[in-house]
């Protein structure tokens, strides 16, 4: 019983742990500022109870990443859903990954903190899965788009649902520089829109055009 207890305990710990450095990133002190002492100064507890629960920094990130990757992988359930446009799937899937993000500063600072994850590092890789996942998982929904008539044949899938991780990206990136200072999802909103356009613009008033 006691072991069961003790693993329940170092399981809360290292959930407290995580919790504390994303707060530190959510402050904006930028990523130097996530020491261990920092963390266990956030925590409340002293810097050897970290290293009792984690080898170094590193091994805190990657558990910040991976705690990321399981949030984020959820969000993919809205691109197969019951609704039958996969315009409201795509659009849906887009904004709730702009609210995640507006709503968990810390992850946004995490995901945008150049030179934090390692090449090859166990944290890049699971950050290479979740983009090729989501770009798969964006193709489908379009190529199902394509074949209802809701979107344009002439669109390139896989450029598009590129497209759509990059305005995520961009976004993200335009309000972190200017230190949270407009509502992302509301100008998410903005670009969605041209976005839409583009998916759905009618070839045939081009060629008339013409």
């Amino acid at each position: 019983m006691s072991h069961i207890v003790s693993k329940v305990q170092n399981s809360a710990r290292r959930e407290q742990i995580v919790r504390a450095a994303f707060n530190i990133l959510a402050a904006g002190e930028g990523i130097n500022a996530l020491t261990i002492g920092a963390i266990a100064r956030e925590t409340g507890v002293s810097t050897s109870d970290i290293y009792r629960h984690f080898k170094d920094k590193d091994e805190i990130i990657e558990e910040m990443v991976t705690k990321v990757h399981l949030e984020l992988m959820k969000n993919l359930t809205y691109l197969y859903d019951s609704d039958p446009s996969p315009l409201i799937s795509l659009k849906r899937f887009y904004l709730l990954h702009l609210d995640f993000l507006e709503t968990r500063k810390g992850i946004a600072r995490l995901a945008f903190s150049g030179g934090i994850l390692k090449a090859g590092s166990a944290s890049q890789r699971k950050i290479d899965y979740l983009l090729d996942t989501y770009s798969a998982g964006l193709v489908n929904v379009i190529e199902k788009g394509k074949k209802i008539g809701d979107i344009r044949k002439t669109v390139n899938s896989k450029a598009s649902a590129m497209v759509l991780i990059g305005m995520v990206q961009a976004i993200t990136l335009k309000w972190l520089v200017s230190d949270f200072s407009f509502p992302l999802v509301d100008e998410g909103i903005m670009l969605w829109h041209g976005y839409e356009d583009f998916l759905t613009y009618d070839n045939n008033i081009v060629r008339r055009q013409k």
